[in-house]
């Protein structure tokens, strides 16, 4: 069993027959044959192996570790649960249950990372000044070694409607392309990125409007791209063939946004 990271430079291999001392590996690429023999370390006697156990942990306070006295009111309405298991899940469970004062959420995403089974992500609309139980029934997900979990409750606190900005950005297209629009940081870690096909701007006004919800105090950018060959994506220029890169146009004014703040902007996207 395989998985590999993002960036494509590392592999992590499992082998479902765990008695074996060593794997032989024959890795190829272009006119190069690597052939590898790799010695394993047997498990200790006392390992979660050998107690049929598939461990995890997650992004958010369990209420086995005293997370009913440190709940904290610091939970995002937009912010997935991340829980990570040591060993790759078979398939996401379906029995996980999350409850809000007593009541049974619904309409609750829950999905394996399709890069890296052994994350499993638990997405839902959080409203704001609610507090959530999520419970994650004993054996209720399977490894590739028939290993189950055990159970686990995990708590949420989400923050208050005043603790969050938001902004409305009336876009104006005038270039006659598609674009692609970038919601970033202050650094330029993109935090939303959004696909406008030139579809959506053919009204009278030629004008379309992105929202941004639940954002926390602080600055950030705008950029869009011009996507003229409708690729989807960012086309650099080519020397050869006389072509510039497309354009990417950053919104002149950096967006300083405060708590409780709602915020509007027009850009003409020329």
């Amino acid at each position: 069993y395989f998985t590999r990271n993002i960036s494509n430079d590392t592999i992590i291999f499992w082998n479902k027959n765990y008695q074996t001392d060593s794997h032989y590996l024959s890795i190829s690429y272009d006119t190069t044959l690597l052939n590898k023999t790799v010695a394993v370390k047997p498990f200790p006697a006392d390992s979660n192996f050998f107690n049929q156990i598939n461990t995890h942990t997650s992004n958010v306070i369990s209420y086995a570790k005293g997370g009913a006295a440190n709940a904290r009111a610091d939970w995002d309405p937009n912010k997935k649960i991340v829980v990570q298991f040591y060993n790759p899940l078979t398939s996401a469970p379906n029995n996980i249950q999350i409850y809000s004062d007593s009541n049974l959420v619904t309409d609750v995403s829950i999905t394996l990372d399709s890069l890296d089974s052994r994350k499993l992500y638990i997405q839902y609309n959080w409203k704001p000044e609610r507090k959530y139980d999520i419970i994650i029934p004993d054996k209720s997900a399977t490894d590739i070694f028939g290993l189950y979990n055990t159970s686990d409750t995990l708590l949420l606190q989400i923050r208050k409607q005043d603790a969050y900005a938001s902004l409305t950005t009336t876009i104006k297209n005038q270039s006659g392309a598609s674009l692609i629009f970038q919601f970033m940081k202050f650094d330029l870690t993109i935090l939303e990125e959004r696909y406008l096909n030139k579809s959506l701007f053919e009204n009278e006004t030629n004008q379309f409007l992105v929202e941004q919800q639940y954002l926390l105090p602080g600055v950030y950018r705008l950029r869009v791209i011009i996507d003229t060959d409708g690729n989807g994506k960012f086309t650099p220029g080519n020397l050869s063939e006389n072509r510039q890169p497309e354009t990417v146009l950053f919104f002149p004014v950096d967006q300083n946004l405060r708590a409780n703040w709602e915020n509007e902007i027009d850009w003409e996207i020329k």
